[in-house]
C-alpha cells in the first residue's frame, strides 16, 4: 500500500477515479428513487412496506418512498409525474373517462375493504336522514361510494343525508369520535376499532369496484418499462410474503400502521387474506363489469 502510494501519479490517480466513479456501470449501480402514492394508511398496501422491509424493491436497484395522501392529490401528483404510482382507484375511472393515460399493473385484493360505520345510535340506513356523512374529498372515491351505497337505500347525498369534506381515514375516525359526523367509510384498523368501542357498522351490497390498483402512467412505462418491471417484481414479492408468511407480515403492518397492540395488527392481517388477490389480475368477465360501472358514471359515455 505504501509503494502504491509513493509510485501513484496523482493525475493518473485523479482520472482512475473518474473513469470508476462516472462510468455507466457504476452509475446504473446506483439505487433509483421511486415515490408511490396510496391513498391513506391501509392494512390494503402492506405489500408495499414489506418489499421495502425485506429489501425486494432494493434488490431492484429502487429505493421506494412511500406516501399516503389524500386521493385526489395522489391524482394530482401522477398527473404532474412528481410520483411514478398510485393505489387510488379513482385513477381507474378517469382511465375509462380518458383524462388520464396510464394501466393497471397489479390489483392485491378482491372487492372493498370499506365498511359503513355509524354512531351507536343508528340503527338502520332510515336513522341516517337528516344525519351528516364523512368522506374524504368531494369527487373522490370514498365520496362516490358513499353516494351509491346510500342511493342503494333510498338516500340522497346532499339533500337526506349531508357529505362533509374531512380528509383520510383518521381524520374521519375522529371525525366520528368527536360526533362531528354521524357515519362514515372506514377500513382496517379504523374500522375495527370503532367497532370494538360500540359503533355499528351497516351491511351494503358492493358495487363493481376496483380496490387498491397499482397504476401508472402511459408515458412512464413507454419511457422506463425497466424501472416499471423492477418495481412490479418487487410488488409481486412483497404481495407473496404478505400471504405465506402471516407472522411476520403482521409485524411489518403494525409498523406501517403505527399500532400499539399485535393483536390488533395480526386481526387486520387475517382480515386482509379475506380478499387476498393471489396472481395479482381479475378476470375479464369482472374487469367488463368495472369499466362499464365507471363508464356509466363518467359524463363522457363514450365507447371503450
Amino acid at each position: 500500500m505504501s509503494a502504491l502510494r509513493t509510485h501513484m501519479n496523482p493525475k493518473r490517480f485523479i482520472i482512475l477515479f473518474s473513469v470508476i466513479c462516472f462510468s455507466p456501470s457504476w452509475t446504473a449501480a446506483q439505487p433509483r428513487n421511486v415515490r408511490v402514492c396510496t391513498p391513506g394508511l391501509s392494512p390494503a398496501f402492506t405489500y408495499l412496506n414489506v418489499a421495502v422491509e425485506r429489501g425486494y424493491f432494493a434488490q431492484e436497484k429502487l429505493h421506494v418512498e412511500i406516501l399516503a395522501a389524500r386521493g385526489q392529490l395522489c391524482i394530482t401528483a401522477l398527473l404532474a409525474e412528481q410520483i411514478a404510482f398510485t393505489t387510488n382507484p379513482t385513477a381507474f375511472d378517469l382511465m375509462v373517462e380518458g383524462r388520464l393515460k396510464g394501466k393497471v399493473l397489479y390489483n392485491a385484493a378482491r372487492g372493498l375493504a370499506h365498511r359503513v360505520i355509524v354512531a351507536p345510535e343508528i340503527k338502520s340506513y332510515a336513522d341516517l336522514k337528516g344525519k351528516t356523512m364523512a368522506i374524504s374529498t368531494f369527487g373522490g372515491f370514498a365520496d362516490k361510494l358513499s353516494r351509491e351505497i346510500l342511493s342503494q337505500h333510498g338516500l340522497m347525498a346532499m339533500k337526506d343525508v349531508m357529505m362533509l369534506q374531512i380528509g383520510t381515514a383518521d381524520l374521519r375516525y375522529a371525525a366520528l369520535r368527536s360526533n362531528k359526523v354521524q357515519a362514515t367509510l372506514l377500513v382496517g384498523n379504523y374500522s375495527i376499532t370503532a367497532l370494538e368501542q360500540g359503533y355499528r357498522e351497516l351491511d351494503y351490497e358492493s358495487p363493481p369496484y376496483v380496490s387498491g390498483p397499482m397504476i401508472v402512467l402511459d408515458g412512464t412505462l413507454a419511457r422506463d418499462r425497466a424501472l416499471v418491471t423492477g418495481f412490479v417484481r418487487g410488488v409481486m414479492k412483497g404481495h407473496l410474503f404478505f400471504r405465506q408468511r402471516p407472522e411476520q407480515a403482521a409485524a411489518i403492518l403494525q409498523k406501517a400502521l403505527r399500532l400499539e397492540d399485535p393483536k390488533l395488527a395480526a386481526q387486520l392481517h387475517k382480515d386482509e387474506m379475506r380478499r387476498y388477490n393471489a396472481g395479482g389480475r381479475l378476470e375479464d368477465s369482472y374487469l367488463k363489469r368495472l369499466v362499464e360501472r365507471a363508464r356509466e358514471d363518467s359524463v363522457a359515455k363514450r365507447e371503450l
